[in-house]
């Protein structure tokens, strides 16, 4: 009997075990987000749908180390309130490994915050017409990598803040400065592409920063076959990735960028050599024969010249909202056509599309697309769904529409009708139609039937 017993009683403490062991293995779920929100406990957060012109001062506040905040690509907005924050990152000690990814983050005074931070992460967040797009302060090996900011007052400011990784971001039409240095040093920035008046600022004690690692093979952000450091460019176009040569032929500056006393991109990217052409491992080139059709409706099908590739301006990953001015890089034929004038224009970025900024409420928009017009998208779908598709547009007269087609699948095409608005800066949102879209990359091209300002389109589910 002793052996029985014994027996049981060992077989009940090995069963005993499994179970703990898989209760502490076993997944946490992910908690849903769906309005403003204070997350004071480590997890996983995700949210679920846009929450547009809060009156919160905050919207998404973490008070708590180890915690990922999954944005699917949603949208909060604030109202531009003095000192409203989007995202705010602190708590009553030093925070650590908070993540924050893939949200739009727009109208607020700060757009994501870190406000005493470290060994966190921003990837891929999209700041926009905020006054401080991204924020450390003070903040110590943070990752901040493929995020997009434009058209705020301030793009990334760095406030006493060390050992950050910068790298792939897109930094672009920022009133001030695109990247701010604060009384920080230690920090490694390579690898963005950066257009504005004034790219960098200084002040404080700013110490030494790394501006560019050692020239070496691999894919760069503006589609060349080196890495160094990072793109300088300017709306006038005399930015210094913008005038310098590549002599060498392999898409980086044969001379140095000095931004200030210990802060030199060695390396900086420039384009227009041999070995900076764009590419995408998604988008092919595509060659086709330009045929002239008869003044009835114009040729909706690709025209891109042979030996052109596209390379995506914004990597877009579906539901999200598309900015019309984030259409495909590539140029005249490949990432656009644009017939309203042969000027080069340079409000947000340089090209051939005219880009205007809307008087009241800041945001960037497409202007005068003309019948023939036409723009490009890559969007990366995760999985087979039909989508509601929407344009914010601004059209004066009525029947006006896009078609919208897909380059790696003919059979989609999806009409767009706009709303008649008072005036050509005044916007409103077209009448949903419905979109099929398969698992994979497309590319989507916004063919223009009349004359309009887009704002930007939505795909959601």
């Amino acid at each position: 009997m002793n052996g029985n017993l014994r027996t049981r009683i060992t077989i009940g403490v090995v069963l005993g075990l499994l179970v703990a062991g898989l209760l502490l293995v076993s997944p946490v779920s992910a908690v849903d987000v769906t309005g403003p929100v204070v997350i004071d406990s480590p997890g996983t957060y995700v949210l679920q749908k846009d929450i547009t012109s809060t009156s919160e001062p905050v919207c998404i506040e973490i008070r708590s180390s180890d915690v990922t905040l999954e944005g699917n690509g949603h949208v909060i907005s604030g109202k531009d309130a003095g000192n409203s924050c989007g995202v705010l990152v602190h708590g009553a000690s030093t925070l650590s490994n908070v993540s924050v990814r893939n949200i739009v983050v727009r109208d607020w005074y700060f757009g994501v915050y870190y406000w005493g931070a470290k060994q966190g992460s921003i990837r891929n967040v999209d700041a926009t017409s905020n006054h401080f797009g991204i924020s450390l302060n003070p903040g110590t090996g943070v990752s901040i990598a493929g995020n997009v900011l434009r058209g705020n007052t301030y793009g990334l400011v760095l406030t006493s803040s060390t050992g950050a990784t910068i790298s792939g971001n897109r930094i672009s039409g920022n009133e001030c400065e695109g990247i701010s240095l604060v009384s920080s040093s230690g920090n490694t920035i390579t690898n963005n592409d950066l257009n504005n008046a004034k790219n960098v600022g200084f002040a404080g004690s700013t110490g030494t920063n790394t501006w560019s690692g050692s020239v070496a093979s691999g894919r760069n952000i503006i589609g060349g076959s080196a890495t160094g450091g990072n793109y300088w460019a300017t709306p006038d176009g005399d930015g210094f990735s913008q005038v310098n040569a590549d002599k060498a032929e392999n898409g980086i500056s044969t001379a140095a960028y000095t931004l200030n006393s210990g802060n030199v991109d060695k390396h900086p990217l420039v384009k227009g050599s041999a070995g900076s052409t764009a590419w995408n491992n998604s988008v092919k080139p595509v060659t086709t024969t330009t045929t002239t059709t008869p003044n009835t409706k114009p040729n909706t099908t690709s025209t891109t010249p042979a030996g052109a590739y596209q390379v995506p301006y914004v990597g877009h990953i579906l539901p999200c909202q598309i900015e019309a001015e984030d259409y495909d890089m590539g140029g005249e034929g490949v990432g656009y056509h644009y017939a309203g004038s042969s000027n080069t224009y340079s409000i947000y970025r340089v090209g051939g599309v005219k880009i205007e900024r809307n008087a009241t409420e800041k945001f960037y928009y497409i202007s005068n697309l003309r019948y023939g017009d036409w723009l490009k998208y890559t969007v990366t779908v995760p999985q087979d769904g039909t989508y509601q598709l929407t344009f914010r547009a601004a059209a004066v007269s009525d029947k006006q529409y896009v078609v919208v087609t897909d380059d790696n699948d003919k059979s989609v095409s999806a009409t767009a009708w706009f709303r008649q608005t008072s005036s050509m800066d005044r916007f409103a949102t077209s009448p949903a139609v419905s979109v099929h879209l398969s698992k994979g990359t497309h590319v989507l091209k916004v063919f223009s039937f009349g004359n309009e300002n887009i704002d930007s389109f939505t795909l959601s589910n």
